[in-house]
């Protein structure tokens, strides 16, 4: 239970006792409206996490270093009900992994970038049967195995009075090769001729 069903907890018992005390019908009126408001919180939240599913999809798990490594993510709701914010965590260990925020129907995006962890989180509302997709871009800067997740999903009701988490254990590992660099002028000694002596000088 979060801090704001408390207060609403709170303000029901308030309103009881001035019911009581004063004997007006609107104090009533006010404990039955939060505590309706209460239960059809609990009870949407209860299914705010139902039917949802999240891939990461990526071309290759090798990447090097000076090149971006692409990830899209897709966010599936196969329920019949919509999802007015899924928020979606993945702390990687990848170095600078980007923060990724796509627009959402109730909530604004929440765009930060933890130093730490390098998370990337997203907000997003997916509609019934709908399904919501970003792509997240990281410059590889270190060589190195990193790994990859794990994913959390975070959603609740409309007013967060009841917020719900789901932990996906998929764990991945990303190899960031060291970087390399052409040389242009770099010729290999051949012969002059077909069968001639091939040149002494040395590349």
């Amino acid at each position: 239970m979060s801090t704001r069903a408390l207060l609403v907890v709170l303000s029901i018992g308030i309103s009881l006792f001035i019911a009581l005390i004063s004997g007006k019908e609107i104090f009533y009126n006010v404990a039955y409206l939060l505590t309706g408001l209460l239960v059809v919180s609990f009870l949407w939240s209860r299914t705010s996490l139902l039917g949802i599913e999240v891939e990461r999809q990526r071309r290759s798990n090798r990447a090097q270093v000076g090149q971006l490594f692409i990830e899209r993510f897709l966010l599936r709701n196969l329920n019949r009900l919509p999802k007015l914010w899924v928020e979606i965590m993945d702390t990687s260990e990848l170095p600078g992994y980007k923060v990724t925020g796509i627009t959402t129907q109730l909530r604004r995006p929440i765009r930060r970038e933890d130093q730490a962890t390098k998370s990337v989180v997203v907000n997003a509302g997916v509609r019934p049967r709908g399904i919501r997709t970003w792509i997240s871009r990281t410059l590889c800067t270190r060589r190195g195995r990193y790994r990859l997740g794990p994913l959390t999903i975070r959603s609740a009701d409309p007013f967060s009075l009841f917020p719900r988490s789901l932990q996906l254990p998929n764990l991945e590992n990303l190899i960031v090769l060291p970087m390399t660099v052409g040389i242009n002028e770099f010729p290999i000694p051949s012969g002059r001729l077909p069968g001639g002596d091939a040149l002494r000088r040395r590349t």
